[in-house]
C-alpha cells in the first residue's frame, strides 16, 4: 500500500502542528517519491473518519496500479490532508448525525445538535425549537442566530460560482424563508428520500453518504415549518463547510504544495478531493504557485458553474431565472485552474449523489425556483458532483468504466466521468474504479 503521511490544518487554514509538513517531506524522500498524491476529505468527517477513507482508497489504487503501464517505473506517496470539517461531534467515533426524522422537532433539534459549532448558540437555537410553528418572532430570531454562526465572506459574497446564499436566507425577513421551504411538495421530482434511507442524504459524511448509513444531516425537503427549520439549519452549515474549505485550500493547502515542490525536487504533485475537499483542492490550485500534474474531483460539493467560462443570467428564461437579461455573463470563481493544471482534471458526477444533488435544491427553493429537475444540469444551482463541469472550455463528457479498460486522458483536459454505475452515492468513492481513474490521470505525462 501506498505509505501516507497526514497533515492537519486549523479552520483558519494553518498548519495544526509544526511537524506535519516536515514528515511528510522526509517520507516522500525517503521513498525516493516520483509522484506525490495529496488528498482531502469533505464535509462531517472526523480525522478518524479521514484516515479509513484514505486507507480505502489507498488499498483500491494497490489492486489496479499494475493494470496502468504508465505508472510501472514511478513511486508514489500520499498526503492526505484533515481539517476541521465536521461542525460538532461528541467524541472522535462520531458519525457526522443520526437517522433523519425529517420534518419534526425532534429532526430540528438532531441538526442542531450535529451541526452548530457554538455551544451557547446551539442552546438558543435549541430553546427556540417548540416556539417556531406557532411564532413568527422565534422564527425571525431562529434565523437571526443561524445567519450570526457563519463567516461573514461567506454571508456577503461565495464569489461566481453559482453557489452564493440567496437573498432569502442571506439577508431577507425569516418569513420568506421559512415559506419557501415550508412548500416542499411530492410535484419536485429530486426532493422524496430513496427507500431506506430514512429521508437524508449527506454532504461528505465518509459512512457512504444517507443518514441511514451515518453519513450525516440531508437536504430532503419535507414541507411545514419544522422541516423548513431543518432545512435552514442544513443550508447553514452547508455555506459554512463551503468558506471554510476555500479558506484551507486558499491559505493552507496552497502552502502544503509549495512546500512539497520544494522539498521534494522533481515530484509530480497530484491533487485528490473528495466533497468539500474537492472544493479545497479546487481552491489550492487556484492559489498556489507550485506546479499540479494532475487533479481528480470526486463528488466535489461546489457548483457546476465553478470552472465555467461565460455563463450568467443572458442563459436563463423568464421561467426559471428572474431577470434573464439583468446580467453580463461572467466567470467561474475557479475559471483559470483548467490553465494551471498541467495534466488532466476528472469530475467524477452522478444522480445518485443525493448530498450534492440536493443541497443546491434548497438554495433552488430559497431563491424562489419551483418545478421538475431541482438541482440536475438546467438548474442555475447544480453542484459539480451531480452534473460534472458544466460551460467549462474543452471540457469532455464520458463515462466511468470498470478498471480494466484504459482511458485515453490527455493533458490539459477536463474529463466529466458520468459514474453511475460505479458511484452509488455520495461517500461511495473508494472502490477500484474510481482508483483506476485517478491513477490514469496520474500516469499521464
Amino acid at each position: 500500500m501506498y505509505p501516507i503521511a497526514e497533515v492537519r490544518f486549523t479552520k483558519a487554514g494553518a498548519f495544526a502542528s509544526p511537524g506535519d509538513v516536515p514528515a511528510a517531506i522526509a517520507l516522500a524522500t525517503a521513498e525516493k517519491a516520483t509522484d506525490v498524491l495529496v488528498i482531502s476529505h469533505g464535509w462531517n468527517t472526523t480525522p478518524a473518519q479521514a484516515s479509513d477513507l484514505y486507507k480505502k482508497l489507498r488499498t483500491s489504487m494497490d489492486v489496479v496500479d499494475g493494470r496502468i503501464a504508465g505508472l510501472r517505473d514511478r513511486r508514489l506517496v500520499v498526503v492526505g490532508v484533515v481539517w476541521p470539517s465536521i461542525q460538532w461531534a461528541p467524541d472522535e467515533s462520531a458519525t457526522g448525525g443520526g437517522v433523519s426524522v425529517g420534518g419534526t422537532a425532534d429532526g430540528v433539534r438532531q441538526a442542531i445538535e450535529d451541526q452548530i459549532e457554538s455551544p451557547a448558540t446551539r442552546r438558543k437555537l435549541l430553546a427556540l425549537v417548540p416556539r417556531l410553528e406557532n411564532d413568527p418572532v422565534a422564527r425571525e430570531e431562529f434565523l437571526g442566530l443561524l445567519r450570526s454562526t457563519m463567516p461573514k465572506r461567506a454571508l456577503r459574497d461565495a464569489g461566481d460560482d453559482g453557489d452564493a446564499p440567496p437573498s432569502r436566507f442571506a439577508t431577507g425577513p425569516a418569513a420568506d424563508a421559512f415559506d419557501a421551504l415550508s412548500a416542499a411538495s411530492d410535484d419536485d421530482d429530486a426532493l422524496p428520500p430513496p427507500p431506506g434511507t430514512g429521508g437524508g442524504a449527506s454532504i461528505g459524511g465518509a459512512g457512504g453518504g444517507t443518514a441511514a448509513s451515518g453519513g450525516g444531516a440531508g437536504f430532503d425537503l419535507f414541507g411545514g415549518i419544522l422541516g423548513a427549520a431543518r432545512d435552514l439549519v442544513n443550508v447553514t452549515s452547508f455555506y459554512t463547510m463551503k468558506d471554510r474549505a476555500g479558506v484551507v485550500g486558499e491559505k493552507g493547502i496552497a502552502k502544503l504544495l509549495e512546500a512539497l515542490d520544494t522539498g521534494v525536487p522533481g515530484a509530480r504533485l497530484h491533487l485528490i478531493g473528495h466533497s468539500f475537499g474537492g472544493r479545497a483542492l479546487t481552491a489550492a490550485a487556484l492559489a498556489t504557485k507550485a506546479p499540479v500534474a494532475s487533479m481528480s474531483l470526486l463528488q466535489a460539493a461546489y457548483s457546476h458553474y465553478g470552472m465555467a467560462k461565460n455563463w450568467g443570467r443572458r442563459d436563463w428564461t423568464p421561467e426559471n431565472w428572474d431577470d434573464p437579461g439583468g446580467e453580463a455573463p461572467r466567470n467561474g470563481i475557479f475559471a483559470d485552474v483548467p490553465t494551471k493544471v498541467a495534466g488532466p482534471i476528472v469530475v467524477t458526477h452522478t444522480e445518485n449523489d443525493r448530498a450534492v444533488g440536493k443541497a443546491y435544491p434548497v438554495a433552488a427553493r430559497l431563491a424562489g425556483h419551483v418545478g421538475v429537475g431541482l438541482g440536475d444540469a438546467n438548474d442555475k444551482y447544480g453542484g459539480i458532483g451531480r452534473n460534472g463541469a458544466r460551460r467549462t472550455p474543452g471540457a469532455v463528457d464520458g463515462e466511468m468504466h470498470s478498471a480494466t479498460t484504459s482511458y485515453a486522458f490527455r493533458k490539459g483536459t477536463v474529463y466529466n466521468l458520468r459514474a453511475d454505475d460505479s458511484i452509488a452515492d455520495h461517500g461511495a468513492v473508494t472502490g477500484e474504479d474510481v482508483a483506476f481513474a485517478i491513477l490514469s490521470a496520474v500516469a499521464v505525462k
